[in-house]
């Protein structure tokens, strides 16, 4: 049976947020990029600047973009565009720059409205422009926003 208690205070990025931060620098190879995003399982690496400022985020999609033909088949035309340049081989040549973040004290719920309603994977948590946790991930925003309100009980099983 459910135990429910009262919550008065919405939960905040800062309760949810994966606090072990990876990330890579503006130089770091794509292929560097790519292993630490198979090997953790991320969808994105945060892509900070000396200083911890956060200035991208490179994604799955941004590291295989340009590496693939649309169609397998394509490569074995011999009037195929050869002289297509190289995909870039440093993150800051495939990262997106225009970061989609939240705040520490940002309420769960809006987070996970930003998750849903951009499609969004993860949302690095940056106070005053420096990163502070690599993301407030997606599962865990969800279910807390859906466990919890401002105004409403915790139900926990």
């Amino acid at each position: 049976m459910p135990r429910c208690t009262a919550r008065t205070a919405p939960v905040q990025a800062r309760d949810v947020m994966t606090r072990e931060v990876v990330t890579v620098a503006p130089d770091t190879s794509v292929k560097a990029a790519a292993e630490i995003l198979a090997t953790r399982g991320f969808a994105a690496v945060p892509v900070v600047a000396d200083d911890h400022r956060l200035v991208g985020i490179v994604t799955e999609a941004d590291v295989l973009r340009g590496r693939m033909s649309p169609d397998p088949r394509l490569r074995l035309r011999r009037d195929a565009d050869i002289g297509s340049a190289p995909p870039p081989v440093l993150v800051h040549g495939v990262m997106t720059a225009d970061v989609r973040t939240v705040e520490p004290r940002a309420d769960v719920a809006e987070a996970a409205r930003l998750l849903v309603d951009k499609r969004l994977r993860s949302l690095p948590v940056v106070d005053r422009g420096r990163l502070v946790a690599s993301s407030a991930a997606g599962t865990s925003c969800a279910r807390w926003s859906v466990r919890t309100s401002s105004s409403g009980p915790i139900c926990s099983g």
